[in-house]
């Protein structure tokens, strides 16, 4: 045998493998604490570790280290609040912890954003982001940022945000699998190197639902022939496309260390559940990917209270200024398949829901502040002052 051929012949036997990608996966969940909040929001961080510490359905053969949680927010109907709440969580995870010695709450980390239907704005993230850094001097009492400064802090911190927007499903399905080389191929000429990936967000992921995902969408065939030529052909297994798009997100987020945020769309509305009054929504997605969200968060509008019939018309005017100013969602956890939740996840989730007043309130205006309400009395007025907890 010659020398060649005995090399490929052991060759052949060389496996390759992403040590450094498993080995420092693993080191990371031996000390949970030492890695960033999920989403650097106190009360969504607070769920998904109730639910991370007691897995509804143990499986077998599971790793010895934790995966990242897979966080989806749904909705009955649109314009909820569900792409303002991710511009909250974006700017958290772009911007630095601070800056100029105040205190900003970020994690100087980048982002994977799969913008599915087009509907993330850069300039609404970039007003966002510019609102909280002003925010955040004010409070902590400092001088006034100039603006060329924040400007600058904002097109830094933007830059380790990567946008795709994949225009079908299997244009989405070959870039998450592209993923790896885009990050880890040259490391030291990418602009986001020495940075984690703090997430992985798919918006709009009912844009490419998964119950049709990668189906042909090709329009129908009318003559005989091609009929008879689609009725020999193969059915696609479409429950497999599904389990191989799970797999490669559960294999991103062991390899990035990150957890999933996903925003959905539901064609069902909200029920309320007999003798518990639990809020229920029955979830658009197929089963395949419920089993994977690890917790499901419900976004809606809350509705505006008619004004008492002794408001003066100035009074009116001045209240329903500050209601255009700034509109309030709610997000509450879906109890869909709750009898599947172990009894660690019930009182967690119940002692939560008494600690935030039953769900998270998500006040948009110039900035997005999520956090519970506090009612202070300012003048012969009373008022509901929502403090960001994140700060």
């Amino acid at each position: 045998m010659s020398a060649e051929t005995l090399g490929k012949a052991f060759r052949q036997e060389v496996r390759e493998e992403w040590l450094d990608e498993k080995t420092l996966h693993f080191l990371r969940s031996l000390d949970p604490f030492s890695l960033p909040p999920p989403t650097g929001i106190r009360p969504l961080d607070d769920l998904l570790q109730i639910f991370q510490a007691a897995p509804t359905q143990p499986q077998q053969h599971s790793p010895k280290y934790s995966t990242p949680p897979v966080l989806e927010l749904s909705s009955a109907v649109p314009c909820s609040g569900k792409t303002q709440l991710l511009y909250k969580i974006l700017i958290l995870a772009l911007l630095p912890q601070s800056h100029a010695s105040i205190p900003l709450g970020g994690k100087s980390s980048a982002v994977v954003l799969f913008d599915l239907s087009s509907k993330v704005s850069i300039l609404r993230l970039r007003n966002v982001m510019t609102a909280h850094i002003s925010t955040c001097a004010i409070a902590f009492q400092s001088a006034p940022l100039q603006m060329r400064d924040i400007q600058n802090l904002v097109q830094a911190s933007l830059l380790h945000l990567h946008i795709f927007r994949p225009q079908s499903p299997s244009s989405f399905s070959a870039t998450l699998a592209s993923l790896r080389n885009y990050f880890f191929s040259k490391p030291l000429q990418h602009i986001s190197a020495l940075r984690p990936i703090s997430s992985i967000i798919l918006s709009d992921l009912s844009a490419f639902n998964l119950h049709g995902f990668l189906q042909p969408t090709s329009n129908t065939l009318s003559s005989e022939s091609n009929i008879t030529a689609t009725r020999k052909s193969p059915p696609i297994d479409i429950s497999s496309k599904q389990r191989d798009l799970i797999s490669v997100l559960r294999s991103l987020q062991i390899s990035f260390s990150c957890p999933i945020i996903a925003t959905t769309s539901s064609f069902f509305f909200p029920m309320t559940l007999q003798f518990t009054n639990n809020r229920t929504l029955r979830p658009a997605m197929p089963p395949i990917w419920n089993a994977f969200v690890t917790v499901q968060l419900v976004v809606e509008r809350v509705s505006v209270t008619k004004f008492p019939p002794t408001t003066s018309t100035r009074e009116g005017a001045a209240l329903r200024q500050g209601i255009v100013e700034k509109t309030v969602r709610r997000g509450w956890i879906n109890y869909w398949g709750v009898d599947a939740w172990r009894d660690e996840v019930k009182e967690g989730v119940r002692k939560w829901e008494t600690n935030f007043s039953g769900g998270i309130d998500i006040w948009i205006g110039e900035d997005v502040d999520v956090g519970d309400s506090t009612s202070v009395v300012v003048g012969d007025r009373e008022k509901e002052v929502f403090l960001a907890l994140n700060a």
